[in-house]
Parts: C-alpha cells; sequence; structure tokens
C-alpha cells in the first residue's frame, strides 16, 4: 500500500495539476505533474501522487480498483526502490488511468510505471 504521506488526497491538488500540470501521454495512462519549484531542506517533501478512473473505463467498480491498485503497486515500489535526493522538492502526480490498461497485466503497467517516473525523475 502506498504510504499516507504519498497520497494526493485534496481536491483542490488535483485541480491545480488539472490547470498547471505537464503531461505525458501514454497508451496505458496519462501522468500529469507539476514539481515545486522551491528547493532546499526546510522545503523538502515526498512526492505524492493520485490515481484517477472512470466510468468510461469499465462500469463495474472492481474492474477500476483493481488496475488502480496495480498502478499504485508499481508507483510503491518505484519509490521504495529509487532513493531520492533530501533536498529534493516534492512532486505532485497523477495517474488518469486509460482503458487499454484493463488488459494488461502487472508487469507491463509496472514497466510503463517505471519508464514515465524514470524521465520525471531523471534517473
Amino acid at each position: 500500500m502506498l504510504q499516507q504521506k504519498n497520497r494526493l488526497k485534496e481536491k483542490f491538488e488535483f485541480l491545480k495539476l488539472k490547470r498547471f500540470g505537464k503531461t505525458i501521454f501514454t497508451p496505458l495512462f496519462n501522468f500529469s505533474f507539476i514539481q515545486p519549484l522551491s528547493h532546499g531542506p526546510s522545503t523538502a517533501k515526498p512526492p505524492s501522487f493520485g490515481f484517477v478512473t472512470s466510468t468510461h473505463l469499465d462500469k463495474r467498480a472492481t474492474a477500476r480498483n483493481q488496475v488502480k491498485r496495480k498502478v499504485r503497486e508499481a508507483v510503491r515500489l518505484f519509490l521504495k526502490n529509487h532513493s531520492l535526493p533530501v533536498d529534493y522538492p516534492g512532486l505532485l502526480g497523477v495517474f488518469i488511468i486509460r482503458k487499454a490498461a484493463l488488459a494488461r497485466n502487472y508487469e507491463e503497467i509496472e514497466s510503463e510505471v517505471n519508464k514515465v517516473l524514470s524521465g520525471v525523475f531523471k534517473f
């Protein structure tokens, strides 16, 4: 499970990402993100992520929740395996999951998430 400090929860954070965020488009999801401009250890926050699925994806909540869990777990493992610098400012990001992700297995989703986040974090 993704830690509490790494979750986006507030509506204004999602709206801020929608309005000001940069977006990376992939076949499985769109990833919108904002990297705060402030630097330094006093302003360092952990990266936070949100996950969005629509009823256009599938009418069944179980199918939407299952694909959300796969993406969330891939993000959790990415954060666990890659240590970020201490003075790295917190990234805000949201994964808007597309219909193609329903037909993919976990390994394909994980490789796509790793590719996108590696590009964003410049590993």
